[in-house]
């Protein structure tokens, strides 16, 4: 459950945080609890997933342990884009990096995830 709602996650920050507007929205009060994006909820899950063990032969697939690291950045980069209010605009280019970062950590975690539940025959 925990790795599913992480790619939640990543899926809709990557999706929602694409231009000044998105952090608008994502900030707002309305906001659908479905669609909120709360870096320290996602830490959290991030947590539970520690305990997935690295695959013994990973290959061409990141490590759990480095992907979930890079999530934590990502995180750390989103906070402060939050507070930033308009990444976009201000000409730091942050906005822009978080974006990439994002949909490229989905794409990596998924494999990542999906190679150790495989291996180790669990789920997350």
């Amino acid at each position: 459950m925990s790795g599913t709602y992480v790619l939640v996650k990543l899926t809709l920050g990557a999706q929602l945080l694409r231009d000044d507007a998105g952090y608008a929205t994502a900030l707002g009060p309305d906001v659908p609890e479905i669609s909120k994006l709360e870096p320290a909820e996602i830490r959290r899950h991030l947590q539970k997933l520690r305990s997935l063990p690295d695959p013994v032969d990973a290959g061409s697939v990141a490590k759990p342990s480095v992907v979930i690291h890079e999530i934590e950045e990502a995180l750390q980069l989103m906070e402060a884009n939050f507070a930033a209010k308009t990444p976009f605009a201000n000409g730091s280019g942050d906005g822009q990096r978080l974006a990439d970062k994002l949909q490229d950590l989905y794409l990596r975690s998924a494999l990542s995830f999906s190679e150790t539940a495989r291996e180790c025959g669990c789920s997350f």
